[in-house]
């Protein structure tokens, strides 16, 4: 079988981790720019940090399947700390696309002071 991956001229933004508060899960829909027949979509996340507090902070971003409810995870690990500077992060990765056309994020981390966050776009898909 030919397996032909895809990307998009423009990245399409799906949703923020925007860290408003601790232990949050976030679900996105996967947008209709990426065909029914897709089996794997990939992401990129694009985070910017800067003049917080010392902290680790563990993102993870996954597809579950509905019908075994087995999950496949995107694992991200990064160190905030209290620089006079913004620090920007990005890289794309690929993960399985299932029928429910849902992407799941969690962190553990809690920021409020400002704005940073990490953005989730779709960039491409594999059939």
């Amino acid at each position: 079988a030919i397996q032909e991956k895809f990307t998009l001229s423009d990245p399409v933004k799906i949703g923020s981790l925007d860290y408003a508060e601790p232990n949050k899960t976030y679900n996105f829909d996967v947008p209709d720019i990426i065909p029914m027949y897709a089996r794997k979509i990939y992401l990129m996340s694009a985070t910017r940090s800067g003049n917080e507090i010392n902290s680790w902070v563990n993102i993870k971003v996954w597809t579950r399947n509905p019908s075994t409810n087995v999950c496949n995870y995107h694992h991200k690990r990064f160190f905030r700390y209290p620089q006079n500077a913004i620090s920007y992060d990005s890289e794309t990765f690929g993960l399985p696309l299932y029928h429910d056309r849902k992407i799941y994020a969690f962190t553990d981390h809690c920021q409020i002071k400002n704005c940073h966050a990490t953005e989730l776009f779709v960039v491409g898909w594999k059939i």
